[in-house]
């Protein structure tokens, strides 16, 4: 059960899964658009793949950390566009 792979695997989280990448808004962005175009491949109606794409971009851009390319950036530059 569940308690069972939480304590085998560790917390099992959206968020937990996905700490080691580096998602932007692009990357947020990229994902969506190989989704939506898979659900096209894939003929799904249109009213499913709305309602798929709105609960996946919620998704997504919740991962997404619109700061992320301050983190690496020197101090120095960092200040200029600050």
């Amino acid at each position: 059960g569940a308690n069972q792979f939480t304590a085998s695997r560790g917390k099992n989280s959206l968020h937990c899964r996905h700490a080691h990448l580096k998602i932007g808004i692009p990357e947020a962005d990229r994902w969506l658009k190989l989704m939506r175009e898979t659900l096209v491949d894939l003929n799904i109606s249109n009213e499913t793949s709305s309602l798929l794409m709105n609960v996946l971009g919620e998704l997504a851009y919740s991962l997404a950390d619109d700061l992320i390319d301050y983190y690496e950036m020197p101090l120095e530059d960092l200040t200029n566009k600050l």
